[in-house]
């Protein structure tokens, strides 16, 4: 079972760096998960699975937010080792800043004769703890509100600020992105749509009942959810899927057991996702390991590496039958 250990300033109260509440390629709920982590004592070890328990949103909530902060460079795989540098688990590492991110890289650089201490030495430290003090402080959220209303600008000449975003700026933001109700702009992309698809597949019907479905389905955050509330590709989606003939209007009868598929879909293909990087780095660790030197160490990483494949099996076939369960409705 994977542990994830924390590296941080070990002080008597929460002192967290500003640089990950602030970084944009997070969500919301990667950056209180971290925020979270981040608020434990250092070198404090955690099960995957007491997230899970801890939290009401649940498995999928907690994997989809350790695989974005994965892949923003925030949390990272490392070997767990005992006292005499015996490796024990798998586990993950979790920083203030973000690290470079594992697998964005095909293969990091190895020696001519690597070795498992090369990497994980007892006479270096597992993490680099160094902290990036020269990292600015970004205000984005200050700026969009200035942008609206300059007189709320109070920030002095020698601050170091960006450049307020521009009205016209947010605006666009704003059409790109699903709230509670479409904006103007989105309505009319859907009435575009609409006119295309019909034009294409005349039996569709109604123009204002395909307007209201394709409406709801676009506010519902439970359709189509991988899109996220990203407005264009959630309609690009929908588009496809009327196109391909396997629309299903969003209807009381048939809503929970969308709902039931569709969250039963994502929480399979996040852990698949999660296991599959499990897999890479096992095979890599297999690739800076003497055999004959460790043989030990070799047999357990090699038994992590089968674990994690017997798993991505397991949630291919499990993938597998659900989609093909959806089809045959």
């Amino acid at each position: 079972m994977s542990i994830i250990r924390m590296h941080k300033r070990d002080v008597p109260y929460v002192q967290i760096r500003k640089y990950c509440f602030e970084d944009r390629r997070l969500s919301w709920k990667a950056r209180g998960l971290l925020g979270y982590l981040l608020s434990l004592p250092s070198d404090w070890k955690i099960y995957v699975a007491d997230l899970v328990k801890r939290a009401p949103d649940g498995k999928t909530s907690v994997y989809s937010a350790l695989n974005e902060l994965q892949g923003a460079g925030y949390v990272k795989p490392v070997q767990i080792r005992d006292e005499s540098g015996r490796f024990v688990a798998g586990g993950y590492d979790v920083f203030e800043e973000p690290e470079e991110t594992f697998f964005a890289q095909n293969k990091d650089p190895e020696p001519e004769n690597p070795s498992p201490d090369l990497p994980y030495s007892e006479n270096q430290p597992l993490i680099n703890k160094q902290v990036n003090k020269n990292t600015k402080t970004k205000k984005t959220q200050q700026q969009a509100v200035v942008a609206e209303n300059p007189s709320l600008d109070n920030s002095s000449d020698d601050e170091d600020v960006q450049p307020p975003v521009a009205a016209a700026d947010v605006k666009i933001l704003s059409d790109r992105l699903l709230g509670e109700i479409l904006t103007p702009a989105q309505v009319s992309a859907v009435n575009d749509t609409v006119s295309q698809l019909l034009a294409e597949q005349p039996e569709l019907g109604d123009a204002k009942c395909l307007h209201d479905e394709i409406t709801k389905t676009l506010l519902n955050p439970k359709s189509f959810s991988l899109a996220g509330n990203d407005f264009r590709r959630k309609l690009n989606t929908i588009r496809k899927t009327i196109r391909s003939g396997k629309w299903r209007p969003v209807t009381p009868d048939i809503t929970k057991r969308v709902k039931r598929y569709e969250d039963a879909l994502e929480e399979t293909e996040l852990e698949l996702r999660f296991e599959q990087q499990e897999r890479l780095h096992w095979q890599h660790k297999l690739t800076l390991i003497d055999r004959a030197k460790f043989p030990e160490n070799y047999e357990v990483m090699s038994r992590q590496l089968l674990k994690a494949e017997a798993r991505i099996e397991k949630l291919t076939e499990k993938l597998d039958a659900l989609r093909q369960s959806q089809d045959n409705h």
